[in-house]
């Protein structure tokens, strides 16, 4: 009788995903586990990170590119990754969300950074899961790693009215807005919402400063602003429009065809004449530095705004401003400064 043969060893089964159908499982685990089992989406978080790193780029020669497949994996991955550092504190902010963020090259960045501040701003202001001092911070870092970018300083450098494609994602998400295609940054705060987001000006105001000849970052910010119209960010809108001023002079393309001069005049009126202020804010070198430049400028609305102001009580004149020559600026604590 012949011995029966060994049966071979049966293969084992390697089951395998596309990213786009990865990136859905990885969103309904975010839904499944963030309250229940946070545990689990931790320990997800963390099995995923070695093949996103490697979609990414991260480790590759420099002849080397990464493929597509990250781009619809990232939003779901970093969405996770925040959810998963958000349920075991500020600790896990750092290891889930900063530290892998830090390892990628610029073009994922950008993508990435927008998946991680579009999560973030519901968690914050919405639903309250995340602090004032810990949104702020992740902004911060976030922030310091967009203006290290080369395509940053490129956007910064110079006067134009367009961006880069990724570039626009992640700085309309910066200032807390979504990125239209044609139609430019729209903030997506809600009025309720607003009054948090003053915690964030002292943050996007640089940035306004530093990319002034940027029409996109120039409209992310009014954006920004225009949600909720108050006199106590004069400040800050005096200190963009000088910014705007010393970059743009009075190119009317940026002041009237694209609308900034406009809305700038539209702002005051809301934050000024349609609220009670006090006499100090009428006579403020803010809003005469906002206004003397709106003039300069040719906006058509200036000459009307400055009407309504002293209708209401400004004891100052179109010819008593100092030339803009005369005007230095923002100091170090954000005050303007008058020769």
């Amino acid at each position: 009788m012949q011995p029966r043969q060994k049966q071979s060893d049966v293969l084992s089964r390697v089951f395998a995903l596309d990213a786009g159908a990865a990136a859905q499982w990885l969103s309904l685990a975010v839904e499944l586990w963030r309250a229940t089992r946070p545990d689990l989406l931790c320990a997800l978080v963390r099995h995923c990170w070695a093949w996103t790193a490697g979609a990414n780029g991260i480790g590759c020669g420099p002849d080397e590119e990464p493929g597509d497949l990250s781009f619809e994996w990232n939003d779901a991955y970093f969405t996770a990754a925040l959810a998963a550092a958000v349920s075991i504190g500020d600790g896990g902010i750092e290891e889930y969300v900063l530290k892998p963020l830090a390892q990628l090259p610029e073009e994922p960045l950008f993508d990435a950074m927008e998946a991680v501040l579009h999560a973030l701003d519901p968690l914050w202001l919405d639903g309250k899961v995340v602090s004032d001092s810990t949104a702020v911070s992740i902004r911060e870092t976030l922030a310091q790693q967009l203006v290290a970018t080369q395509r940053w300083r490129r956007s910064a450098s110079k006067c134009s009215s367009g961006i880069e494609l990724h570039v626009a994602g992640a700085v309309a998400a910066m200032f807390m807005g979504q990125h239209n295609i044609g139609r430019g940054p729209c903030c997506y705060v809600h009025p309720l919402g607003a009054a948090r987001t003053a915690l964030l000006l002292s943050l996007l105001t640089p940035l306004t400063e530093q990319a002034s000849g940027s029409m996109f970052v120039a409209f992310a910010f009014l954006s920004l602003l225009e949600v909720e119209p108050h006199a106590d960010r004069l400040k800050f809108m005096a200190r963009a429009v000088v910014a705007w001023w010393q970059m743009q002079g009075a190119n009317a393309e940026f002041w009237i065809e694209y609308g900034v001069g406009e809305r700038v005049c539209n702002w005051v009126g809301k934050a000024v004449l349609d609220a009670p202020v006090s006499p100090a804010v009428l006579d403020g070198a803010e809003l005469k530095a906002i206004v003397d430049i709106l003039a300069q400028c040719g906006t058509p609305l200036a000459r009307a705004l400055e009407e309504r102001l002293a209708a209401h009580g400004a004891c100052w004149c179109r010819d008593r401003f100092v030339v803009v020559t005369g005007w230095r600026g923002a100091d170090e604590a954000g005050q303007i400064q008058a020769v």
